[in-house]
């Protein structure tokens, strides 16, 4: 590149006036009109933010015997302190820095659902969140594969918004919804149960 910028100056060269000119002199003056704060996370670009992401996902599940990681991935209440652990954690590593930590928070409206997202919940603690719920009463196999589906999406993505039960693939089981299940006080449960689980890693415990 850089040999072909020099073959192109030097067709140049020929064109340059052999006449002397005068020197022409520029005087500007630049005035701070006003300070404005930048927010560093709204300057990444989604592809920076995506490579910090697969760089966590990766790290963090090197990582699963960490005290803090193994509070998240068994659904045990957070302090605000367990997750400026995590956040120092990644960045002491560099795995990412503040911005890119202050961005995965607003995305995904809390650090600690974050970290949820990218390392699951542990498969045993989802099925114990669901265990009383099964024990309660008889349930056909229709309604236990439901149930099982919901602990395989927690285990995937961590968390699981009550929406997605009238998405694929719980829709294949009740086109209708979860209603067209379980009973009223059951589907009730079963969102009680998802916002719970939720609630262990969005909320640090109040002091």
């Amino acid at each position: 590149m850089l040999e072909e910028v020099r073959r192109r100056l030097r067709g140049l060269v020929g064109l340059i006036e052999t006449e002397a000119q005068d020197p022409l002199y520029t005087d500007f003056s630049d005035e701070i009109v006003a300070i404005k704060e930048v927010d560093g996370a709204a300057l990444l670009t989604r592809d920076e933010f995506r490579q910090f992401r697969l760089r966590a996902q990766n790290f963090l599940k090197q990582h699963e015997d960490h005290l803090t990681m193994q509070r998240l991935r068994r659904n045990q209440p957070l302090t605000a302190t367990d997750l400026q652990e995590l956040e120092h954690f990644l960045i002491s590593h560099g795995i990412g820095n503040q911005p890119l930590i202050e961005r995965a928070s607003e995305e995904a409206n809390g650090f600690g659902l974050f970290i949820r997202s990218l390392v699951g919940l542990d498969r045993k603690a989802a099925k114990e969140q669901f265990a009383d719920f099964l024990i309660e009463g008889t349930h056909t196999v229709t309604q236990i594969q439901f149930i099982n589906g919901i602990i395989n999406e927690l285990t995937s993505r961590g968390v699981m918004d009550p929406a997605r039960l009238y998405d694929p693939p719980f829709s294949d089981l009740a086109p209708t919804g979860p209603e067209g299940l379980f009973s009223d006080s059951e589907v009730n449960r079963i969102c009680a149960l998802l916002s719970d689980i939720r609630q262990r890693a969005e909320l640090p415990l109040a002091a």
